[in-house]
């Protein structure tokens, strides 16, 4: 969701961690002690998990006992949650928002909430990527299905695939079966 920009070879270019106070402060809220599911965490350099792992392998992640140990986790980019529904994991970030305004900002894919550093999304991560790679922003394509993608498909030649929900598709200027094809048709 932007928080993090890697080279092809896994070598980290930008990173932009939630500040230590915030994550503490998310750690004590009752958004993720009241929280029953799964939570996953993403580092600098580690992905961790507390409690079951929202249908991911647990082998990609590194397991995470207690919440204590949880506390004690350092340089994180990014906080995930699920959810039953998409509207749930929208409700849930609105009602954190309302908590602490402008602190987290909230990347809902599908049922999926992502918390990250306020203001990060995908179009500040590929804007920090073009500004580091020095690529022209008229030649960036994107491709995405639900509306964490909706700021980078507004603010780059934005494409979805047709299984995307009718808003994103009626903001992309083209839509494909598949990423693959999307890849075709601009390398042609």
């Amino acid at each position: 969701n932007g928080s993090a920009v890697y080279r092809a070879d896994g070598a980290l270019l930008q990173c932009t961690e939630i500040p230590e106070e915030d994550f503490q402060t998310l750690c004590d809220s009752k958004f993720l002690r009241d929280y029953q599911d799964g939570i996953l965490f993403f580092t600098r350099h580690h992905a961790y998990c507390y409690r079951n792992a929202q249908q991911l392998s647990p082998n990609l992640f590194e397991k995470l006992n207690s919440f204590d140990e949880v506390k004690e986790l350092h340089h994180v980019m990014q906080v995930g949650t699920r959810y039953a529904t998409q509207q749930e994991a929208h409700d849930a970030f609105t009602a954190l928002d309302a908590a602490y305004p402008q602190v987290f900002t909230g990347n809902v894919n599908r049922c999926y909430l992502d918390m990250n550093a306020w203001g990060m999304s995908k179009d500040i991560g590929i804007m920090q990527l073009v500004e580091f790679l020095h690529i022209d922003v008229k030649k960036i394509h994107v491709i995405g299905d639900d509306c964490n993608d909706l700021p980078m498909i507004q603010r780059f030649h934005g494409c979805c695939v047709d299984s995307a929900a009718e808003d994103i598709q009626k903001a992309s200027i083209n839509v494909f079966p598949t990423v693959g094809k999307m890849l075709r048709h601009y390398q042609e």
